[in-house]
């Protein structure tokens, strides 16, 4: 039996393990000629390899640098009204459309977020708001500020991004006291 290990760009370590006829068979599909790297050592039968993320969307679009965005937030000149006018209040909204307005305005990401991203931001600005919630706020009240990149589908994860509307909508937030 053959074994291999991938260590993608995101640092997730793969181990394969199959006949060496399917263990060639999925690097080959996962490897392009100029990320095959072969690493020190050996396991049975096939040495392993490191390959990097290949160019597709799935895999380049698939994580979000988190820990940026949140200090993108927490750097900018809003922070004192962010955390008076949408942390310090109740609604979920305004907490679901703050990670969206700090990719278009201070982290310049073009990628979009996943629910499960939003989650992540407010987990780590100490306003934890769950993927289910954020999900859910999504498609309904955040649905007239935000543009989706195709179907909400069991298992498959939607990117969302502020389109024009929904900045305007979050800069009033931060401008008047009262929230939606």
């Amino acid at each position: 039996m053959a074994r291999a290990t991938l260590t993608l760009r995101s640092g997730t370590t793969v181990v394969i393990e199959g006949s060496v006829e399917e263990v060639d068979r999925l690097l080959t599909l996962h490897e392009s000629p100029e990320s095959a790297k072969p690493r020190a050592g050996k396991t049975s039968e096939r040495s392993s390899r490191t390959t990097n993320q290949s160019t597709s969307r799935a895999d380049s679009d698939e994580t979000v640098d988190v820990g940026r965005l949140v200090n993108s937030i927490k750097d900018s000149d809003d922070w004192e009204r962010i955390e008076e006018r949408v942390l310090n209040q109740t609604g979920r909204l305004a907490r679901v459309l703050l990670p969206l307005y700090a990719c278009t305005q201070y982290a310049d990401l073009r990628a979009g977020l996943t629910s499960g991203d939003i989650a992540k931001v407010t987990r780590e600005l100490n306003v934890p708001l769950s993927v289910a919630n954020a999900s859910t706020t999504l498609a309904k009240q955040a649905s007239r500020y935000v543009i989706a990149d195709g179907l909400r589908r069991k298992g498959r994860p939607v990117r969302y991004t502020l389109h024009r509307r929904g900045i305007a909508f979050f800069e009033e937030i931060l401008t008047t006291a009262k929230t939606e």
